[in-house]
């Protein structure tokens, strides 16, 4: 059993997968520090969500574009390009994919 606790988490990421359909990514401290950008990317076979444990971002999701705070949830369809800019705050994010068969 593996337990994360999204907000004490640790300086690294952890990665973690819980079937050969989900797996979990989880961005401790200091991972994306203010300024970063994710470059525009698409998953061809997994749907994400992406949920803000602390700090924001400027996300973009298609053609939309919104900013995360703290609480936030957001879903990403599979082949749908995606990217984000950290907030000034910096960004502890919880990064779930899903198998889409």
């Amino acid at each position: 059993m593996k337990v994360v606790n999204v907000y004490e988490g640790k300086e690294e990421p952890m990665h973690f997968t819980c079937s050969d359909k989900i797996r979990f990514n989880f961005a401790g401290k200091n991972t994306y520090p203010p300024g970063l950008v994710e470059q525009l990317h698409k998953h061809d076979d997994e749907d994400c969500f992406y949920y803000i444990v602390e700090g924001g971002c400027l996300v973009t999701v298609g053609e939309e574009k919104r900013e995360l705070r703290k609480g936030d949830l957001v879903f990403i369809p599979h082949k749908v390009h995606h990217g984000f800019t950290v907030s000034k705050e910096g960004l502890r994010l919880l990064d779930i994919h899903i198998k889409v068969t």
